[in-house]
């Protein structure tokens, strides 16, 4: 039987292992207001994750840490559902984690793969607005088949805002 794995990416700091965390406290309790233990240490290598998620079989989550980027490539074979997150906060870092993302999604091993990105840290005072983002992205120039498999949701992993949506994409992966 296939457990379906997915694949979480993003520079260091983009605050990945805190959305997972969030995750895992929102599909076992329901609630997005849960208090969680803010002092997560980042990932230094993988993490492997699973979790059981309303009645649907275990779903395992792949982090791999922002310092893995050069060995990124390594954990694309039979990546069916990738979720990227980018630190809406660091606009110095925007231009590399775009570029990232445009590298994974022009490998071929994920030309059939659905993609989320998260734009994370809407919660802090001095955000890129959706439209730097959007014009940094230039999701609207990338080719018909990458934009139907790509969603963007905008979310704060530490507040809890927009994780509810990053689960319901979860949700409508195929066993």
């Amino acid at each position: 039987m296939y457990i379906p794995t997915v694949l979480i990416l993003g520079l260091a700091g983009g605050g990945k292992s805190l959305l997972v965390r969030r995750l895992f406290s929102l599909a076992t309790s329901a609630s997005e207001s849960l208090s969680l233990d803010y002092d997560v240490v980042p990932t230094a290598g993988v993490e492997l994750q699973t979790l059981s998620i309303k009645r649907k079989p275990t779903i395992t989550f792949r982090e791999v840490g922002g310092q893995m980027l050069p060995v990124w490539g390594g954990y694309l074979n039979d990546c069916r559902e990738l979720i990227y997150v980018i630190d809406m906060a660091n606009p110095a870092q925007l231009a590399s984690a775009v570029m990232e993302l445009y590298v994974l999604l022009a490998d071929t091993r994920l030309k059939q793969s659905r993609v989320l990105v998260v734009l994370n840290k809407i919660d802090l005072p001095f955000v890129l607005t959706r439209a730097e983002v959007d014009m940094s992205l230039h999701s609207q120039h990338l080719p018909m088949s990458v934009r139907e498999r790509m969603t963007i949701i905008e979310a704060s992993a530490l507040e809890g805002t927009g994780v509810q949506q990053v689960l319901d994409w979860i949700h409508t992966i195929k066993q």
